[in-house]
């Protein structure tokens, strides 16, 4: 399983599937991927909003639009942009 540290939320960020151990780190048991629906969707998307994306919400559904962002944030890092995320 791969941990991957939360940056800082900014202020007035806040989604209540986050609970306190998640707001520093979350770990991936699955591989996540379009379709995808519950609370590890809902931390990768809070991950990409409190990353800089202002056009995500979080609605806990991979869909289109948090498809678009996982390959945003791929390709920053320097990934080969997969479309899925996971361990």
């Amino acid at each position: 399983m791969t941990a991957y540290a939360l940056p800082r939320r900014r202020r007035g960020s806040h989604h209540p599937l986050l609970t306190p151990a998640a707001a520093s780190a979350f770990t991936f048991s699955h591989t996540l991927c379009l379709g995808d629906a519950g609370t590890a969707v809902a931390n990768l998307q809070q991950f990409l909003i409190d990353d800089g994306d202002g056009s995500l919400t979080v609605t806990s559904y991979f869909g289109p639009v948090t498809r678009t962002e996982v390959m945003r944030f791929q390709t920053v890092q320097g990934l080969t942009a997969a479309s899925c995320t996971g361990p």
